[in-house]
């Protein structure tokens, strides 16, 4: 049987939304820290959206979880999103 690959999955932020109380930092700092306007921000992101891999999934969905402003999201490459 072959083994089927995960497609790209996507963390969308958006800035306008956040509150800055810096949760997403703490619970996932591989990706987030805080900025220089006292937001968060997502590092390495291109136009508030970073690709990651299968395996940085968890850590994600903890960080869209904690996040009070919902500022945070994950989706599928088919912009599907991807619920905790």
């Amino acid at each position: 049987m072959k083994e089927e690959k995960p497609g790209k999955l996507y963390v969308v932020y958006d800035s306008d939304k956040c509150l800055g109380c810096g949760m997403c930092c703490s619970i996932c700092p591989k990706f987030w820290e805080i900025g220089s306007d006292s937001k968060a921000c997502l590092k390495g992101a291109v136009a508030n959206r970073l690709e990651i891999a299968g395996e940085d999934l968890k850590c994600s969905l903890e960080a869209l979880n904690g996040c009070v402003a919902n500022a945070i999201s994950i989706t599928d490459e088919n912009g599907k999103e991807i619920k905790g």
